[in-house]
């Protein structure tokens, strides 16, 4: 009797099943190698071995792009056939834009090759047309490179997630700004499409360069998570989020920078949100003359009570420096009052709280939950709660450069408010169900962070005896000093 290989006694959904069982078993490139065995092996195993693709412009990756895209142009490599994830990063901004770049990539051949390649982007990408996962970080906006990006967009009539992220290193800031791109320019050509069906469920946009209006519709109409940061004041018009409310779409997940009045109207237009993340740098773009701390108000009064069925996480992040002055961030600072609609969200797993812990001479107070309290009623009744974050913030009048005595000062601050956080775990008495985090501003002017390490435990947190106030007086000793530079300070139980 003739031999019988596994591929001719099994029909190929059940080759599908023990494949996939190897590939959970064994490590990726060897399941890859597998397609190797035999065609009929190959055909399982090739799509889901090229589904994905990652692409950097560095000089470490050079030889491999060089390769890569003339192959993605003749369209001879099975990444062009296969791929539905698609991620490049680090683009080389233009020299006749002036957007040199020191830092990373020095002017010379290897810069001009990959130039060169990036060029040629579009024509190398539009073989690209299964793609439903398309991310590209580190770009920065020019003709050539929004050309690359609407091409990639138009062949991608099944893409479920798009993120675009603006170049982080140093470029020349003296450099004109190119014009603002509206997003519907860049999706036009795929709504057009007689077929179109919109299917884009996660939207990432982190490049100042972008506006978003109303006229985005219905390339969203299937959006579930979004997160825009990084635009200007004027980037999103509040038609944008009229229309979101009227398209009927409702948001999973939302993380947005800047804040604007319409965006609460629209929060309080349906039920089941999960994630909210607000970045509070205090850009603000309301054109009806409504002010921030109308705008907290809203969120903790009405927006929290909405959701508060499904809510799982809600934080906060601060990006600028002198947004962890306290009277820049008083519409937030953590009341009683808003403990109330909180403690209504019960599966809420991570929520950041800013937290006001003055110096003992400020004259100027602001009304915040005592830390005990608060401590104690997420205990019992955020009963899923995993973890809380305090945003620690204080009038730090003071400031001026970040010499070594700015250091030791800002260490004095962050060991009283460590004590003070310790103590209050005391009071609480039993062990915290959830892990305790806190966060505050650093000496430098850079926006670093001030990371405080607390343990959890009672029982593991050293005695708090008498802590330690840091006053006002403190800074005022360190004004005229002027030493060597620091990067921040880091605390450890």
């Amino acid at each position: 009797m003739a031999n019988i290989g596994i591929t001719q006694a099994l029909p190929n959904d059940a080759l599908r099943l023990v494949f996939e069982e190897l590939r959970r078993c064994d490590a990726w490139s060897h399941y890859c190698g597998m397609r190797l065995l035999c065609k009929a092996v190959n055909e399982i195993i090739e799509p889901e071995a090229f589904s994905s693709v990652t692409i950097g412009f560095t000089e470490q990756n050079m030889n491999t792009i060089l390769d890569l895209l003339p192959m993605l142009a003749a369209g001879t490599t099975p990444y062009a056939r296969w791929t539905k994830y698609l991620r490049v990063h680090n683009l080389v901004p233009l020299a006749e834009d002036g957007r040199t770049v020191w830092d990373r990539l020095k002017p010379g051949p290897n810069r001009e090759r990959l130039l060169a390649c990036q060029n040629e982007w579009d024509v190398s990408f539009s073989r690209f047309s299964n793609l439903e996962v398309i991310e590209l970080h580190d770009v920065v906006l020019s003709s050539s490179i929004l050309k690359g990006v609407k091409q990639l967009v138009a062949n991608s009539p099944s893409l479920q997630r798009f993120v675009i992220s603006r170049y982080r290193w140093s470029v020349d800031t003296l450099t004109p700004t190119l014009p603002y791109v509206t997003f519907d320019t860049v999706i036009e050509a795929l709504i057009r499409a007689p077929a179109f069906t919109p299917t884009l469920k996660q939207l990432g946009i982190d490049v100042g360069g972008f506006h978003l209006n109303g006229s985005c519709f219905p390339f969203l109409a299937c959006l579930t998570h979004l997160d825009i940061r990084g635009l200007s004041p004027k980037g999103i018009s509040p038609t944008f989020w009229r229309s979101l409310e009227h398209s009927g779409i409702h948001l999973l997940r939302l993380a947005v920078q800047p804040l604007d009045p319409s965006i609460i109207d629209y929060l309080l237009s349906y039920d089941g949100l999960q994630e909210i993340v607000f970045k509070l740098d205090y850009t603000w773009s309301a054109a009806d003359g409504s002010d921030m701390d109308t705008f907290a108000r809203r969120f903790f009064y009405s927006v929290v009570p909405r959701h508060q069925d499904t809510l799982r996480e809600i934080r906060f992040g601060c990006s600028e420096r002198e947004t962890w002055e306290a009277s820049a961030m008083v519409p937030w600072i953590f009341n009683e009052t808003y403990l109330e609609p909180l403690s209504l969200c019960k599966l809420l797993e991570r929520v950041d709280v800013v937290f006001f812990y003055p110096s003992p001479n400020e004259k100027v107070r602001y009304p915040a939950v005592p830390l005990e309290i608060l401590l104690s009623t997420a205990s019992t009744s955020l009963t899923r709660l995993q973890e809380l974050a305090l945003m620690h913030v204080r009038n730090f009048h003071k400031y001026t450069g970040s010499s070594y005595a700015h250091k030791a000062f800002y260490n004095k601050v962050a060991k009283a408010f460590t004590t003070y956080v310790r103590r209050a775990m005391d009071i609480c008495g039993e062990p915290l169900p959830f892990a305790l985090s806190a966060m505050g501003p650093s000496c430098t002017s850079t926006g670093q962070l001030t990371r405080y390490h607390i343990a959890v435990e009672s029982g593991c947190s050293e005695k708090a005896g008498d802590e330690e106030d840091v006053s006002d007086s403190d800074a005022d000793s360190v004004i005229s000093s002027d030493s060597g530079g620091c990067t921040g300070i880091y605390l450890c139980d």
